[in-house]
């Protein structure tokens, strides 16, 4: 299930027809709720992070040492036509206003921050596609030429860079098991 689940979720290489991406998107809607860690090929030990764990509109998104905090779990929404957005679980109840998810306001700049979840707001929008069963490239539905990009040492800025497939921009999304009520 974990395997299959995790297949469901990756994104293709840019090559593919826009009806596999759409057939990507759509199964990842079924999984809408779930949370992940997100991780890269570069640098399997560090996870997209919230700089300083500072939690609040305009924070910088870094990679960090895998710790499991809520600032490392990402939920992904599905937005319709292929998109998804990753939203940050420290701050997320779903339907809630003040949500914050990962955005890439300036492809020239480059570093994502957070800001106020907007299904309109397109530099939150990004397009998955199958790569394998556990790894992904998350393309930028407004700057189609930009994927997103994890850096190559620790405690890097994430960033929009050129899709080049370099190992930092091949994504791996590790499944968050949900806490489990007791009693």
């Amino acid at each position: 299930m974990v395997r299959k689940t995790l297949a469901l979720l990756g994104i293709a290489a840019m090559g593919l027809l826009a009806s596999s991406v759409a057939a990507s998107a759509a199964t990842t809607a079924e999984k809408t709720g779930q949370y992940v860690v997100i991780t890269s090929q570069a640098n399997p030990q560090h996870a997209l992070d919230v700089l300083g764990a500072e939690v609040k509109a305009g924070a910088r998104v870094v990679t960090n040492q895998i710790a499991a905090t809520e600032t490392q779990k990402w939920q992904i929404e599905y937005r319709g036509n292929g998109a998804i957005a990753l939203v940050n679980k420290a701050r997320s109840v779903v339907g809630q206003a003040g949500q914050l998810c990962l955005s890439a306001p300036n492809p020239f700049e480059g570093q994502l921050v957070l800001n106020t979840c907007s299904r309109y707001d397109l530099s939150q929008n990004f397009l998955p596609s199958d790569l394998s069963e556990y790894q992904t490239i998350l393309r930028s539905a407004q700057f189609s030429q930009r994927v997103i990009d994890l850096g190559a040492e620790p405690n890097s800025p994430v960033q929009l860079e050129k899709l080049t497939f370099a190992p930092s921009q091949i994504l791996n999304l590790h499944m968050v098991q949900p806490a489990t009520r007791e009693g």
